[in-house]
């Protein structure tokens, strides 16, 4: 390190950096109000540096325990993180970042621990890393990451590594300010108060910290606000080519299709050098099943797992794969209580899309009858019935959403309790039991978030009574509440999926119509207004009706048709339609009036009596693998083919797809690179191009990089091979593609400006 870069470093520190003493050999500095007096000294190529009567260290060691206070962080991750004594690591496939695999392919791992911190150990040379670990929800990113950050706290306090993977929860959310929720987590979490944000990105680009983002939900890649996705980028623009950061997501963004989404995200990073990595979870087997019960000291685990395999219609059901229902199997439900086990499989039975539900019943039947019970008077029986528990945890979920957080103090927990009681008429006796048992409830904890915070024991259980939150003022006709927890974000899936079964059948149309003159009341494009447009869509797909269920004026949200197996019978008026993916689906008597949508995917679906009326517009279609197309002419002609009925004069624009001539097709080709890494070496174009490597460099490439749209950049590391970035952002690159007409002379005329 060289002599000013320490001094830039050591500003990153200091209480107030342009007071900084510098002399010929020492530096004269303040660090939380403490004066620190430092000798400066270099030993061939190390800088090294002492205080009074201590002896010299490398600059880099004496930052990261003198001042960052490492060894202190190690022991405060190690108090707040409780241990897992029943940890299981899964496995899963990873794909490594470009520099170590050129291609898409995936390699099994055996352990997701050991791949993690394997590649974690790498360290990030001369550009910044990302590593996604992704999987659907719960099924072991959070155990995962807090499993990694003790594991590697204790290799850093036995002297085995100079690093600590140091988790920040995002819950689930898109985030404006990442600095605040940074420090937040280093203060409320982990009680560590000694580093400012700037000296924890240093730590970071140092290689001392391992930043792990976890929930972070890559929705927002493919939405309009984009406030996650400039948090990302602005963190990576910061790190200015260095430091490793884990991010756990259900997808990854390179995983996208579209270059429109990925350019979101890459535009943002155009200079700086970044990687991408995934690590993928594989849900449970047998194998992770039975070894989780034997930690558990479960009597003959093999044999459970089999029946309940049987019972549930096979070894791919959800309550033996995903960890965090196993897991409440275990320890709330108690396979061992035959009665208790043999009344949730009657209840689920095999393949019973409503698993879930029953799931979350089992756990609060056996809290309700076996633990909270009234003792103060004969015969003891049940402090509440079972239903009133999920309408408490409801309120508790009402509360946590209306405070925008996931944890709530203990006097906010006891207001949600208080209301629910005032709500249901309970007298002081039980009103004063329920407020003091909430707090140790099945499906809530204590966290190390806040003093005396808590929380639900997973997000999704936290989402699922956020439903019933919903259903409840739904029924209550109360407008004023609807409105009040509709404008407060954007609903989550289970949510959703929530209030629709906890509506009777008799209530769904009733509420569809409440829903839509909410819609109607909103401006175009409010959280109320497609939380209004997307839950009546989703309640509609559930309503078996003999007539015709309108949606109007709304904002229907992403993919809400995505889970429909049948979509018969709806009617949209006036509505904008974000992306869908529709697979495996019937669209039968449907009509689309006056509505614009912003992209439609279509696998393996049947089309009948479904019609384009008044001007309606598709943007984009995608039919098969990866072909999308844009061109009015060429949707109308795949939207026409695959069963729609259009309009006469949308139907004299069809036309068959444009042929893309075989240069622009390497181009794109070679442009989808760009997706895993914001640079690419020479080595890896040619093997992810092949055969057609000749031509593109003989050809294609001298041509973009006249029209200034892929430019050389220097290469690091070893070897003299030749580096490409892009020279315009991605998103013009993509609307080029859009553009000419399947030609490559036409794409390199758009960006002669």
């Amino acid at each position: 390190m060289k002599a000013n870069d320490f001094y830039k470093l050591l500003a990153a520190f200091a209480d107030n950096p342009e007071s900084i003493d510098r002399g010929k050999d020492s530096l004269v500095f303040e660090v939380h109000d403490e004066l620190v007096e430092l000798f400066v000294t270099r030993e061939g190529d190390t800088l090294k540096v002492c205080e009074p009567d201590s002896a010299p260290m490398p600059a880099i060691d004496w930052v990261a325990k003198r001042l960052a206070r490492l060894p202190l962080l190690a022991d405060r991750i190690l108090d707040h993180i409780p241990t897992i004594d029943d940890f299981v690591s899964p496995t899963g496939a990873f794909l490594d970042d470009l520099s170590h695999n050129p291609d898409d392919s995936e390699q099994a791992v055996p352990d997701i621990r050991e791949q993690a911190l394997d590649w974690l150990d790498r360290g990030s040379g001369f550009m910044s890393r990302v590593l996604y670990l992704t999987s659907d929800a719960g099924e072991g990113k959070t155990t995962v990451i807090n499993h990694l950050a003790r594991v590697q706290a204790k290799r850093y306090k036995e002297r085995k590594s100079d690093w600590l993977l140091v988790p920040v929860s995002l819950g689930g959310r898109p985030f404006l300010r990442l600095d605040e929720v940074i420090l937040g987590t280093l203060g409320r979490r982990f009680r560590f108060q000694f580093l400012y944000y700037d000296a924890f990105l240093e730590l970071v680009k140092l290689g001392r910290i391992v930043l792990a983002l976890d929930g972070f939900e890559e929705m927002f890649v493919e939405g309009s606000a984009g406030d996650a996705v400039s948090s990302l980028g602005n963190l990576m623009v910061n790190l200015e080519s260095e430091g490793t950061v884990l991010i756990a997501a259900r997808k990854a963004y390179f995983e996208y299709k579209s270059l429109e989404t990925t350019a979101k995200l890459f535009d943002t990073l155009r200079s700086v050098y970044v990687d991408f990595a995934r690590l993928r979870i594989d849900r449970w087997e047998r194998k992770q099943f039975v070894e989780y019960c034997e930690l558990n000291q479960i009597n003959e685990p093999a044999r459970l797992y089999s029946r309940l395999a049987d019972a549930l219609g096979g070894d791919d059901h959800p309550m033996i794969t995903r960890p965090v229902l196993v897991r409440h199997l275990i320890h709330s439900i108690d396979p061992s209580d035959e009665a208790d086990l043999q009344q949730l499989l009657d209840a689920i039975g095999p393949n019973d899309k409503n698993y879930y539900a029953e799931f979350v019943r089992g756990i609060v039947r056996r809290e309700a009858h076996k633990k909270w019970i009234d003792k103060s008077g004969e015969p003891f029986g049940p402090l509440i019935s079972v239903d009133e528990h999920f309408w408490l945890l409801s309120y508790v979920a009402d509360e946590m959403w209306t405070a925008e957080s996931e944890e709530l103090k203990s006097e906010f927990l006891e207001f949600a309790a208080d209301q629910f009681c005032h709500d249901t008429k309970k007298d002081s006796r039980l009103t004063d039991q329920i407020k003091e048992r909430i707090k140790s409830h099945a499906l809530i904890i204590a966290t190390g978030g806040r003093p005396g915070g808590f929380s639900f024991d997973h997000q999704e259980f936290y989402h699922y009574f956020l439903g019933l939150a919903v259903a409840r003022h739904l029924t209550s006709g109360r407008t004023a509440e609807i409105a009040r927890i509709m404008r407060q974000g954007l609903l989550p899936r289970i949510t959703s999926d929530a209030v629709v079964r906890q509506l009777g059948s008799d209530l769904r149309l009733v509420t569809i119509e409440i829903l839509n003159e909410l819609a109607d009341g909103e401006g175009s494009f409010s959280v109320l207004r497609q939380n209004a447009s997307s839950l009546a869509t989703s309640i509609a797909l559930a309503v078996v009706s003999e007539s015709e269920i309108v949606i109007r004026h709304g904002v229907i949200g992403r993919d809400v048709l995505s889970s429909a197996k049948r979509i018969q019978g709806l009617r949209f008026e006036r509505c904008f339609i974000m992306p869908q993916v529709v697979t495996g689906a019937e669209i039968i008597d449907c009509i689309f009036d006056q509505c614009e949508i912003d992209a439609l995917e279509l696998e393996s679906c049947s089309v009948t009596n479904t019609k384009f009326t008044n001007g309606t517009t598709c943007a984009a279609l995608t039919v098969g693998e990866d072909n999308t197309v844009f061109d009015p002419g060429q949707v109308a002609f795949f939207l026409a083919e695959q069963g729609f009925e259009l309009e006469e004069e949308t139907l004299v624009t069809a036309n068959s797809p444009l042929e893309i001539d075989p240069d622009l097709a390497i181009a794109i080709k070679f442009f989808r690179i760009f997706r895993r890494a914001t640079g690419v070496n020479e080595n890896v174009a040619r093997q992810r191009l092949g055969i057609m490597m000749h031509s593109f460099l003989t050809q294609i490439l001298p041509a973009l990089t006249q029209a200034g749209v892929v430019v050389s950049v220097p290469q690091y590391g070893s070897g003299t091979q030749r580096r490409y970035s892009l020279g315009r952002p991605l998103a013009e690159v993509h609307e080029a593609i859009e553009r000419c007409g399947g030609s490559f002379t036409a794409f390199l005329q758009l960006f002669d400006s």
